[in-house]
């Protein structure tokens, strides 16, 4: 089945996070052949669901004039940009909420015009987070503004042969390219290259970060930054990816099929789960085994449901809490997780979307018996996460009056009605997404 990209608009920021930008990989888990369970994902393109935020690849629409950046921009994000503005028309601010960086330096400083064009201004809110080349995508703000806690990261760019901005010539189309891009954006050429050059005394394999206050040294905030009489003429951009490393942005990020380890006791979870996540999650925490609660950033389902219950189970049997950040998403399969930590919470802005699952075969919970074993398996694992024999049926009922190809959303105060969420207070990690909104009790 599709997974969750592929069925719903998706709620605000996070997604897809795809936070996949050069972790250093555990060895590939494996797990004993078992029969393929049923899908449950929600397919985000076809159904048309209340109180989700559309998405138009990194970009989530918040409001009527806010949309939220998150996650890695690549070939296609300007058009989907384009598209955004076509069909949002009264966008006027960006908030960039969790921005590693771009898979193509290219198509980013065409995105970075288009944002300067339009005439939009650039935020990142407290927490939030822009690295490598978003930077570029920040400078593009008519205005620009950051909140106190927000964080830049910057360093060099690498090409396919693994060159860096040293091993051309100052004025070569390679390096043009950002001197143009930096004018366009408002610096004189002796800014342009003084902000160049301090990005570039940082390695393509490390990262300098600077605070808000460091970063209003270089694009001042609040200020509509000019843009010059004559536009330099622009260059063709190298062809290669500039996302900031784990290991630039000050931690050891591991990926362990959709688990990120984060620090030493906490891990996000960002994509689907299958067959082979039992085994990722047993080795994560044999490597790690201080983790103590997930941060659940953006779950679309499971592509496996028997497995995905199996790894509930053990989520619970070792303890550990599970917690939605602010604007994080869990969905379809994905619930069945957030119900096994031991402790659950989530901010007021989390969200969560439900729906009924579908087997192989095309049919759903109510083509067989209640007592059938293909629903005992959800109500079983229900009970053996602290619900009621009446309130396992109550809520899978609840969850079957939405059809596969649909889905339901369920804000955190919503989901409480089902199950007991406990005011969050995490310590967040990077993965976990930076609050746009204030935060409340529920």
């Amino acid at each position: 089945m599709l997974p969750l990209f592929a069925l719903l608009p998706q709620p605000s920021a996070a997604q897809v996070l795809p936070y996949d930008l050069d972790f250093a990989e555990s060895e590939p888990a494996t797990v004993p052949a078992a029969e393929p369970g049923s899908e449950r994902a929600v397919d985000v393109a076809k159904a048309p669901v209340a109180n989700s935020e559309a998405a138009y690849g990194p970009f989530r629409v918040l409001d009527a004039q806010r949309v939220a950046l998150v996650g890695i921009t690549d070939s296609d994000s300007v058009a989907h940009f384009e598209t955004l503005l076509r069909d949002n028309p009264g966008i006027a601010t960006i908030e960039m909420v969790d921005c590693p960086g771009t898979g193509d330096d290219r198509a980013n400083l065409r995105l970075g015009r288009l944002i300067r064009a339009k005439g939009l201004a650039t935020h990142v809110p407290a927490n939030g987070f822009v690295a490598s080349g978003a930077v570029e995508l920040y400078l593009a703000g008519q205005r620009r503004s950051a909140e106190n806690g927000a964080e830049f990261a910057v360093h060099s760019w690498e090409d396919d042969a693994g060159h860096e901005p040293s091993d051309f010539a100052a004025d070569a189309p390679q390096n043009r390219a950002y001197l143009d891009y930096y004018q366009a954006m408002g610096m004189s050429d002796d800014e342009a290259r003084s902000f160049y050059a301090m990005t570039n005394s940082v390695p393509f394999s490390s990262a300098k970060w600077l605070s808000a206050r460091e970063m209003d040294r270089w694009a001042r905030f609040d200020v509509p930054a000019a843009v010059p009489a004559t536009a330099p003429a622009q260059v063709t951009a190298p062809q290669y990816a500039r996302a900031a490393r784990p290991a630039s942005l000050g931690f050891r990020a591991r990926n362990y099929g959709p688990f990120r380890v984060l620090d030493d006791t906490r891990a996000a979870m960002v994509g689907v789960t299958n067959a082979a996540t039992p085994a990722a999650f047993n080795a994560m925490l044999r490597d790690h085994p201080g983790i103590a609660t997930i941060d659940m950033v953006e779950c679309p389902g499971t592509d496996d449901d028997r497995a995905n219950l199996r790894l509930g189970q053990m989520i619970r049997a070792k303890g550990i809490a599970t917690h939605v950040p602010a604007n994080g998403w869990v969905a379809s399969g994905a619930v069945e997780l957030f119900l096994a930590g031991v402790k659950k919470s989530a901010e007021p802005s989390a969200r969560f979307a439900v729906h009924s699952w579908e087997d192989d075969t095309g049919r759903g919970p109510s083509d067989y018996s209640m007592n059938a074993p293909k629903n005992r398996a959800y109500l079983d694992y229900y009970r053996t996460m602290g619900m009621s024999d009446g309130e396992a049926r109550a809520f899978y009922a609840m969850t079957n009056s939405v059809p596969f190809s649909r889905a339901r959303w369920l804000s955190a105060a919503e989901l409480a009605r089902w199950t007991r969420i406990e005011r969050a207070n995490p310590a967040r990690g990077r993965f976990a997404q930076a609050a746009i909104g204030g935060r409340a009790a529920f």
